[in-house]
């Protein structure tokens, strides 16, 4: 429903979608839902924004609108932890919504700092929990191996995993993709 992201992590190649958000209209959105229902059998949408939620009031507009459809689809998306607002979640669940995906990275704040994800191990938790609390599952996307881990960052990665009882914990290789920061770094 948007393409570009404005964070400026280290780890993410920005050369195709750029920094610049460019978002479709609800009613653009709510079209292609429909012809993907009705003329190619699909049951499921998955919306792969980079923040679904970077807009509340337009995600609050799809959300009436997905709401209203009929059948009810199933649909997930990907956000920040900081853009994770409890009425918000409660609001998509109610239109559809099962599972959010949130990009943590890490248990460790000092390697968030290291990362550039202007979030905390605070509020990973809080999104969580929100989420969970709204109805929905949690995937959490975490990154190992990246420039500066320690084993006791892993560690605290693992265990906040744990503790948060995520629906599903997807652990991803740090991969230097040519373009990003770390890439220039590590070359």
């Amino acid at each position: 429903t948007a393409r570009g992201c404005l964070a400026h992590y280290p780890f993410c190649d920005r050369a195709v979608c750029g920094q610049q958000v460019r978002r479709r209209s609800v009613d653009n959105v709510q079209l292609e839902v429909d012809l993907l229902y009705r003329e190619h059998g699909v049951r499921e949408i998955r919306f792969f924004d980079d923040t679904f939620t970077f807009h509340p009031e337009w995600v609050r507009e799809l959300c009436a609108a997905l709401a209203q459809r009929r059948p009810l689809l199933p649909w997930t998306c990907l956000t920040r932890v900081d853009r994770a607002d409890p009425e918000l979640l409660h609001t998509m669940c109610a239109a559809g919504c099962w599972q959010v995906l949130f990009g943590l990275e890490s248990g460790s704040d000092e390697l968030l700092a290291q990362l550039k994800k202007g979030t905390s191990v605070a509020q990973n938790r809080a999104a969580v929990r929100a989420a969970k609390a709204a109805g929905l599952e949690v995937r959490g996307d975490f990154l190992v191996g990246a420039p500066g881990e320690t084993r006791a960052m892993l560690d605290a990665t693992l265990r906040f995993a744990i503790e948060e009882k995520l629906d599903f914990a997807h652990f991803n290789r740090f991969e230097p993709f040519p373009g990003t920061e770390l890439y220039d770094m590590v070359r």
